[in-house]
């Protein structure tokens, strides 16, 4: 497994937003890191193959199996 995650993908810094005279403050969200944004994605195709539909454990496997392999390539040309 790799070291690293990948880092924080699409973070929310903390922030003041006023509407109608209304001041709403919101705290900051780290966001999901890029090991589980690219199982993610990867899901999305695998879930979408017939062949595998019925098994969202073997699905969930293999898509961070390939966040995994994303993420060491991504290290291999930085």
């Amino acid at each position: 497994m790799s070291k690293n995650n990948g880092g924080p993908v699409f973070p929310i810094p903390a922030h003041q937003v006023t509407v109608g005279g209304v001041r709403t403050t919101y705290e900051a969200c780290p966001g999901m890191s890029l090991r589980d944004y690219f199982a993610a994605r990867a899901m999305e195709r695998l879930a979408s193959d017939p062949q595998h539909n019925n098994d969202l454990e073997s699905i969930a496997r293999r898509a961070y199996i390939l966040a995994e392999d994303m993420l060491l390539v991504r290290e291999n040309y930085k």
